[in-house]
């Protein structure tokens, strides 16, 4: 069967009939599934109130702890209540006015003797006494001749000895952020609290929608009224009903017993149900369409899949025998052009896979003579530093310039070594931890920079997990490029270390000549070296180690600066039963 036919049969069964049969049952579906969603909405809108609550709480009673503190206010309540009456009220009110002006939100502030009786206040109009105090803490909000207030009170202390209470009345609150995001698109969504009256029925305290923001609308004492439903229980309840404007609205009620207050979250029915409607016709516009159209596109999508495919078949078979093409443009659709370039990334991989193998071959061949050489090394330079030493002890005149170009000399070959060993050489990381500032004068200590070169250390006290001896080495190993760089000439080097963060930055820069440009990218490769006598691992060591402790290593011109970024603490390993464990 051709390819064509294939991709008609293969759109038709897979796609447009599953399509089809789908849609039939999603039709069915899809008006309770969106009710569903809303609810889920619904319920978020409920956690956002009581958040904005909590928040207003949390922020209010700090408020009134704040008004508390004030002592000379409790100095004069406790003068009052030990009978000196004649100005502690008059004084306490000009304190509560004060604290009253420093915030636009609160509307006023009063204080009360330890038996509820009021003793002084901002507002004009007294507040209500003798009223019961339920906690220490208690936030209230209430609905009053068609205002809504935010009420807190406090006890207050003196020298630990309880004086009577405080109380603030502060700006009402609003729920419109609870819902812009969520129902953006239904105008007809309305959230307001209510209150329980005595007799059963409910007052509305927040502002409603559709009654010119007012709010104090009663409810009456209905059982299928929802928000009735939501005091009598605590579990939230959803209901369709029939809304103060006459209308079927979707409800969503909950009670919210910290603050003793119903919460409903409505939407019109019609208003909810309005895009599953347009989704429906729109969806069997489209099917029909795609129908319609399936044979036209089904040819030209098969015509452009079989020629992309036999090029690329052809090149792969020439990458299976070794020859990895270059990177050809096939055309054809996105996915085969996908497909076309993964393939010349896989070619081109390979290749380079190729040439690494070579390259390892190459280096574990040198590596081995090499180890080898400098392993014989080790006691003939050994011999001759202990001979040198022997020298320079007997003090033979005219042998210091001699003795001189023989310690460099066998300095010379030893870091060679060193370089070649220490980049061959795959010991275990051993962490401890140790402090920097020691650290790098011991580092230091181990060159011998002449009077020619002056060496600045610049490191506070710090402390650093890492392997001591590994990064002394990586230190060692470019403090001795840069001596390298300056040469015979009068220079300096300056050691900078510090902390950004999590990272401890250490800088090495130095007063030699910059570094060629076009080495930059090749300076820490193994076997890159633009020195006669340079093995072209001491740099490469430095970024295995700096590797090994999960940091980075860079070089920048002017001056010449390497700088190593390393974590102040680094998870270690434990191999147990052959699996590696990370604390």
């Amino acid at each position: 069967m051709k390819i064509k036919t294939n991709v008609m049969l293969a759109i038709w069964i897979g796609i447009i009939i599953p399509v089809m049969l789908s849609f039939i049952l999603y039709i069915v579906m899809i008006k309770s599934d969106i009710v569903n969603d809303k609810l889920e909405d619904f319920s978020i809108v409920s956690t956002s109130v009581e958040k904005i609550l909590e928040t207003t709480e949390h922020s209010t009673i700090d408020q009134l702890n704040n008004i508390a503190t004030r002592t000379q206010m409790r100095i004069l309540l406790d003068e009052y209540n030990n009978g000196i009456h004649d100005t502690p009220p008059e004084k306490i009110r000009t304190i509560l006015l004060d604290a009253l002006n420093s915030n636009d939100a609160y509307q006023t502030i009063s204080i009360y003797d330890n038996n509820g009786v009021l003793v002084s206040s901002t507002s004009d109009v007294m507040p209500a006494t003798n009223f019961q105090f339920e906690r220490p803490n208690q936030f209230s909000v209430i609905y009053d001749q068609g205002d809504i207030d935010i009420r807190a009170f406090a006890p207050l202390y003196l020298s630990g000895t309880h004086i009577g209470f405080i109380e603030l009345f502060t700006k009402p609150l609003y729920f419109e952020t609870a819902i812009t995001d969520l129902f953006a698109d239904h105008s007809s969504l309305e959230i307001f609290l209510a209150s329980k009256n005595n007799d059963g029925s409910a007052t509305v305290i927040t502002p409603l929608k559709y009654d010119n923001y007012q709010s104090g609308r009663i409810i009456e004492n209905n059982s299928d009224r929802p928000i009735i439903k939501a005091f009598a229980g605590n579990a939230p309840s959803v209901d369709t009903a029939i809304d103060y404007r006459g209308k079927e609205v979707v409800t969503y009620v909950k009670y919210l017993d910290h603050y003793d207050l119903g919460l409903v979250v409505k939407i019109d029915k019609a208003d909810l149900l309005a895009t599953v409607n347009v989704f429906e016709t729109w969806s069997v516009i489209q099917i029909i369409f795609a129908g319609g159209i399936i044979f036209f596109p089904a040819i030209m999508f098969s015509r452009s899949i079989l020629k992309p495919l036999k090029k690329i078949q052809a090149a792969s078979k020439l990458i299976s025998q070794g020859n990895f093409v270059a990177p050809m443009d096939v055309g054809g659709v996105s996915e085969i052009q996908s497909l076309n370039k993964s393939i010349c990334e896989m070619a081109q991989q390979l290749e380079k896979n190729k040439k690494q193998e070579l390259m390892h071959e190459r280096l574990t061949t040198i590596g081995e003579m090499s180890a080898k050489i400098a392993h014989d090394m080790r006691n003939p330079i050994s011999v001759l530093k202990n001979a040198t030493k022997i020298l320079k002890l007997k003090n033979i005149p005219g042998t210091e310039k001699y003795i001189s170009l023989f310690e460099d000399s066998i300095e010379r070959m030893s870091h060679q070594v060193e370089d070649i060993m220490g980049y061959l050489r795959d010991k275990p990381t051993s962490y401890s931890i140790f402090d920097l500032n020691s650290f790098m004068d011991d580092a230091s200590k181990n060159i011998s920079f002449g009077k020619s070169i002056q060496l600045t250390i610049q490191c506070p006290m710090i402390t650093i997990t890492a392997d001591k001896y590994k990064l002394q080495s990586a230190i060692i190993n470019i403090l001795h490029n840069a001596k390298q760089a300056i040469g015979n000439n009068s220079g300096w080097i300056k050691i900078n270390v510090c902390e950004e963060s999590d990272e401890i930055v250490m800088t090495i820069s130095n007063s030699g000549p910059p570094i060629p440009e076009g080495y930059m990218d090749k300076i820490f490769e193994p076997l890159f070296t633009t020195k006669q006598r340079g093995t072209g691992l001491g740099l490469r060591s430095v970024v295995k180690i700096v590797n090994e402790h999960h940091g980075t290593v860079s070089v920048n011109n002017d001056p010449v600066t390497f700088s190593i970024r390393l974590p102040k603490t680094i998870e270690k390993e434990k191999t147990i039963d052959g699996l590696t464990l990370t604390h």
